[in-house]
């Protein structure tokens, strides 16, 4: 009786068994690509940022020592 009864239920065990592995190994790769393009977002904000100051590192060399002091005397108060 078990055996027959399980007999007709087993393709519909089966199939139950391996939509579920196939929904968590979907899901685990999505969380992997959303993690792998956070990473990248973060490393390219980073160079980004790495380039700005970079910029501003060459126009300050550039720049005349006077215009530097002066600037600073007027932003003096806004660091506070």
């Amino acid at each position: 009786m078990l055996a027959a009864l399980l007999g007709s239920f087993w393709p519909y065990v089966v199939t139950a068994v391996g939509a579920v592995a196939l929904w968590f190994g979907n899901s685990a790769r999505q969380r992997a690509k959303g993690r792998e393009q956070v990473e990248q977002d973060a490393l390219l904000d980073t160079m980004k940022r790495k380039d700005k100051g970079h910029e501003a590192a060459n126009d300050l060399r550039d720049a005349d020592h006077d215009e530097l002091v002066d600037s600073l005397r007027r932003n003096e108060g806004r660091w506070n």
